[in-house]
């Protein structure tokens, strides 16, 4: 699973989204990182990194499969580029079944990107199976809808980068 993005705060170059514009409100208090200019929906400055949750099992695309389960690990990710198997780190404690077998699990993500540079950006995902990006209000909702996503990488499949603008 890697997100990148390309647009005029990137001279158009396409690059791994980095963690000086990923933040969250969302995680335990973190001191935000030098530099942060994230805000959280309370204008609270907010933490560097997105709110990684770990579940067992795949969510074979059905959104509410992280509502109605609890992750075996909560932690901040300050990336998200896992270009290779188990990439995703040593996960401690280990989820169940993360590190025996990297196809029996889900990731799930949340928090912002701060964009400091207004224009058009396009957004990449690459994952192995099922991918989503949702932006603005259709990132909000409790269960997000896939046919809403901005870039949707739905589907069992190897390997594939899908992107929109």
């Amino acid at each position: 699973m890697t997100l990148e993005y390309s647009g005029p705060s990137t001279g158009g170059a396409t690059v791994t989204v980095p963690n000086n514009r990923l933040c969250t409100g969302i995680q335990p208090a973190i001191p935000p990182a030098a530099g942060c200019t994230c805000k959280d929906l309370n204008g609270n400055t907010a933490t560097t990194g997105l709110l990684a949750e770990y579940y067992a099992g795949y969510f074979n695309d059905v959104q509410s499969f992280f509502t109605t389960n609890t992750p075996g690990v909560t932690r901040t990710d300050n990336i998200v580029n896992y270009a290779a198997s188990n990439g995703w780190g040593a996960i401690v404690p280990p989820a169940s079944n993360t590190l025996a077998d990297p196809d029996l699990y889900s990731a799930r993500w949340t928090g912002a990107i701060n964009i400091p540079v207004a224009g058009n950006y396009t957004f990449y995902l690459s994952s192995d199976d099922a991918s989503y990006l949702w932006l603005n209000n259709a990132a909000v909702t409790a269960t997000p809808v896939s046919g809403s996503a901005t870039v949707n990488n739905g589907g069992l499949h190897g390997t594939t980068t899908v992107f929109a603008t």
